[in-house]
Order: C-alpha cells, then sequence, then structure tokens
C-alpha cells in the first residue's frame, strides 16, 4: 500500500491522502509515515472504511471524518482548502506522467498487473 500513497497538502500545514485497501491495514501503515514524515503532521484515511490514522508529530490517533470538504470517490481534498503550492506540484506531477509515458508503448495489461486498477482512481496521475 505504501506506493499507492499520494498525499495533499492543506493550508494548515497537514498531509492528507486517501485510500481504499482491500483489507484493514492503516494499523500496519502507520509505524512506516510515523518513521519516515516524523517532523509533518498527517492523516491517512481509509476511505472505505471511514477511518484514519492522524500524526501530530507525537502521536498517532484513530479518527473519524464527517466532513464534506473530501471527495469520496478520489480521496482528493478540495482544491480551495489546499496550499497553494500543493496544486502546482499536482499540475507538474502529472505533466511529468504524461511527458514521460510513450504512447506508442503503453501497455494497460501491465500496467494492471503491476498496479490493480482500484487504485488507480486515488493516484494524482492517474487523474482528469
Amino acid at each position: 500500500m505504501m506506493q499507492f500513497v499520494r498525499f495533499q497538502q492543506t493550508r494548515e500545514g497537514l498531509y492528507f491522502c486517501g485510500i481504499e485497501p482491500l483489507y484493514d491495514v492503516i494499523p500496519m501503515l502507520t509505524g512506516h509515515f510515523q518513521n519516515r514524515f516524523a517532523d509533518q503532521s498527517w492523516l491517512l484515511y481509509d476511505m472505505k472504511r471511514n477511518y484514519g490514522a492522524f500524526y501530530d508529530k507525537k502521536t498517532v490517533c484513530e479518527v473519524t471524518l464527517t466532513s464534506r470538504e473530501i471527495n469520496r470517490n478520489t480521496g482528493q481534498i478540495r482544491s480551495n482548502l489546499l496550499e497553494e503550492g500543493d496544486v502546482l506540484y499536482q499540475t507538474l506531477w502529472k505533466k511529468y506522467f504524461d511527458h514521460i509515458s510513450i504512447k506508442e508503448r503503453k501497455n494497460l495489461r501491465l500496467q494492471r498487473q503491476q498496479m490493480p486498477r482500484r487504485f488507480w482512481r486515488y493516484l494524482t496521475e492517474k487523474q482528469t
């Protein structure tokens, strides 16, 4: 699951990522992200089970969101809540992804084999 996580930075400095794994893996992922992003506040949210792990630079706790600020289909936060630079980074990442891919060599079967299609809607580079 770790390679499918795409964080978005909010104006308050919180990094948010919505995911929809087959199994309840949030508890198993928190240790990795706590070590990797120890100097940042983040929220890893399971859209399917409607709960997440919030890290405030000290401890991890379980949270449930009731806000409608998150698109439940894509796991994306509304653009008016994002850090100004985050929208630019998403645009740059999409352009980079488009430019490094060679249309003549596109192999959707191999892509689905390497990354299941159910994760595509949560990836920045796959969104339109």
